[in-house]
């Protein structure tokens, strides 16, 4: 490999070789007396003048040379500055996750939400959103992903995912079908009593998946906040303008598209405080299959408008 490395290398400077030879005989010669005094001078001058064109030729393939590292290391530095940074991703831990979903509320006018059960959405995030787009009377767009609670195997299957993965005496070893089920009617209730009451505000849309994930996405207009398992987990946050944001969105928009969408506009009103027979109303008219009884739908309706908070809470293995 060495040989034919050189090779190539005298083949690229051939022409330099060439008139050096090309100066070496000449000068022999001379030396030689081969050559008669005032011819050697006729050809040492071509010669001179090849010589100045070869070097000015070497001189601007140096430049070339010189100026496409300093491209590839200009270019290299910022995508190493980029990914050092940390403007790209965040790693946060702890009460840093709840401070970055709060900066992600602030001033959004959209929030894509990707889950299990969607606790922490429809406890903070939704009302807060709202509260906020009241007070600046503008307009916001939620769009939720969560699982479908009318299928027992997909919510059969989550709580034991949870519950297998869970240490030993921890709050996720006691959760139940029944309860996963609850929280997921509780979500799909709140967004629905909301609607009604800020329809000229609140442009909001609810998805049922049939796909499990141990992860949630949390879509605002300024960031994505991707948790796991509630506060005691490491999340990751990703800033609008980092260049994994609009993958994301646009990943997670095919993902809400490929979900089955429940038609809220269907729903029949709610009272303040929703009765069980307000609950099983509503969701009969939307295309929801329950089978709650009517304790089970009083427990929806009071978790539903609970605005408690997991995070501050620090209620780390609740359903999210």
């Amino acid at each position: 490999m060495n040989v034919f490395a050189r090779l190539r290398d005298i083949a690229g400077n051939l022409d330099i070789v060439v008139v050096f030879v090309v100066a070496l005989v000449v000068g022999v010669l001379d030396l030689l007396n081969v050559i008669k005094d005032g011819e050697a001078d006729g050809v040492i001058l071509p010669v001179l003048a090849a010589l100045a064109f070869v070097w000015i030729r070497d001189r601007s393939r140096q430049r070339k040379v010189a100026d496409q590292l300093a491209r590839v290391a200009t270019t290299t530095d910022g995508m190493w500055s980029l990914l050092t940074s940390g403007q790209s991703v965040m790693t946060l831990t702890g009460p840093a996750i709840s401070r970055e979903l709060s900066d992600a509320r602030a001033d959004t006018d959209r929030w894509l939400f990707k889950g299990s059960t969607g606790t922490f959405t429809r406890a903070v995030t939704l009302p807060e959103c709202l509260e906020q787009a009241q007070r600046q009377r503008r307009r916001i767009t939620f769009r939720l992903e969560i699982l479908d609670p009318s299928d027992l195997d997909l919510c059969a299957a989550y709580t034991r995912l949870h519950q297998d993965l869970a240490p030993s005496g921890s709050e996720e070893k006691g959760w139940t079908e029944l309860g996963t089920r609850r929280d997921l009617y509780a979500t799909i209730l709140a967004a629905c009593w909301y609607r009604q009451r800020n329809r000229q505000l609140l442009d909001i849309e609810v998805r049922l998946s049939r796909t499990l994930s141990l992860f949630r996405w949390d879509l605002s207009w300024s960031r994505l906040i991707i948790t796991q398992r509630g506060p005691a987990f490491p999340a990751v946050a990703i800033p609008r303008d980092s260049p994994h944001y609009n993958l994301w969105a646009t990943e997670l928009e095919n993902s809400l598209s490929q979900a089955t969408r429940l038609p809220l506009e269907l729903a029949t009103p709610l009272s303040e405080q929703p009765t069980p027979e307000e609950t099983h109303r509503l969701f009969t008219a939307i295309g929801l299959a329950v089978d709650l009884d009517p304790g089970d739908l009083r427990e929806v309706a009071r978790i539903a408008l609970d605005h408690l908070d997991p995070y501050r809470d620090k209620i780390p293995t609740l359903n999210l």
